[in-house]
């Protein structure tokens, strides 16, 4: 490695703060927190719209008062816990008084909009009932289609059937009253012969019919069997899947409840950490020890009337002004201070005067960025 590219390397290192390396990310949880808050009160709806629509039976007015009153549960969720997460933060403990009333209170809303989040999802992606009956429409409207054709062909043989049987009843009327002739002639011998086979062969055709009835009902039958297992598989089938589909839908849930958690939490942990890291800095670091200091005498030194080319007051009575202020600075470090400002071009030494070249937001600007200051 190059001593260059170490250099880079290690220079990044070492200004790489807490606060640069997660802004990102805190700004993208905080991004998709609030993206959460719309999904749960949506999922949540499918609950609250439908209990209260069974109260109101108005759509409309349902569906506002479900989003108003969501939209302030996940507010007051927010809001609670943003508190307990300072809270926590800043004192590091569950039981001080000022942290468990905020566990409580946040436990309790968190724990009602998760019960909402979770049911309205199930609501939502909940289709069982709805399968089931489509699927029982689509079988009696297919089994009402092949009964229509079947008893068409199965009236067409009665149809047979019944113009068969009056003809048997003719032809046995007709038997009937020759072999009730005292005298029975040869012709009528052979007709009542004719007219016995032929009742036999009508009773054969009409069992035949019967039996071909008989075997169109089982037709008819076998084929609406075959159709029903079939739907009733699919619908096992897409039973199946929205059951995974509701499971997803629920993970789905609480994946969102816990992003947003994680969002406000992390949001606050963020900035504490950004506090407690740069209170630390220039609790240990001297030049911001000095930015402080010199940037208080320069708010002070500057009156409300001074321009640029201005005298400074002299080293006595910049002093005696700190004083009143509740500054006290030895002699040395002010005169340090003014070697500084003279140095970076805020004031300018003439005779025995010292001169203002600056308004006081540009030498505030110059002192922040002699000491480096963000």
């Amino acid at each position: 490695m190059k001593i260059s590219k170490f250099k880079e390397i290690d220079k990044f290192i070492l200004n790489n703060s807490f606060s640069e390396s997660y802004k990102n990310i805190n700004s993208i949880m905080f991004i998709l927190s609030i993206f959460g808050h719309f999904i749960s009160i949506i999922l949540s709806c499918f609950l609250l719209y439908k209990v209260i629509f069974s109260a109101t039976e108005s759509s409309s007015i349902s569906l506002i008062i479900s989003l108003i009153l969501l939209s302030g549960l996940e507010l007051l969720k927010r809001d609670f816990f943003d508190k307990f997460s300072f809270q926590y933060l800043k004192l590091k403990t569950l039981s001080h008084k000022d942290v468990y009333p905020l566990l409580i209170i946040s436990s309790l809303i968190i724990s009602l909009s998760f019960y909402a989040s979770i049911k309205g999802s199930k609501e939502f992606s909940a289709k069982a009932d709805k399968i089931e009956n489509i699927n029982e429409v689509k079988v009696n409207q297919y089994s009402d289609s092949v009964n229509t054709l079947y008893d068409g062909k199965i009236k067409f043989i009665n149809d047979e059937i019944s113009s068969n049987k009056k003809l048997f009843e003719n032809k046995d009327i007709e038997q009937t009253q020759l072999q009730s002739n005292e005298k029975i002639t040869s012709v009528q011998k052979e007709r009542i012969s004719d007219l016995k086979s032929q009742k036999l062969d009508i009773k054969k055709n009409i069992t035949e019919l019967d039996s071909s009835i008989s075997k169109i009902k089982s037709e008819r039958d076998l084929i609406i069997k075959e159709y029903n297992d079939k739907s009733f598989k699919n619908v096992d089938k897409f039973k199946n899947d929205n059951n995974q589909n509701s499971l997803i839908f629920v993970i789905i849930s609480i994946l969102v409840e816990i992003i947003i958690l994680l969002g406000v939490y992390f949001n606050k942990y963020y900035v504490f950490r950004t506090w407690t890291d740069f209170k630390e800095k220039i609790t240990n670091d001297s030049s911001y020890q000095k930015w402080i200091l010199y940037d208080e005498i320069l708010n002070i030194i500057y009156n409300k009337n001074l321009k640029v080319n201005d005298k400074l007051p002299s080293s006595k009575n910049i002093i005696e002004i700190l004083k009143i202020n509740n500054i006290r600075i030895p002699s040395k470090d002010l005169t340090d201070f003014l070697k500084l400002l003279n140095s970076i071009g805020i004031i300018q030494t003439s005779g025995s005067y010292r001169l203002f070249l600056k308004t006081k937001d540009s030498s505030i600007e110059l002192l922040k960025q002699h000491f480096n200051i963000e």
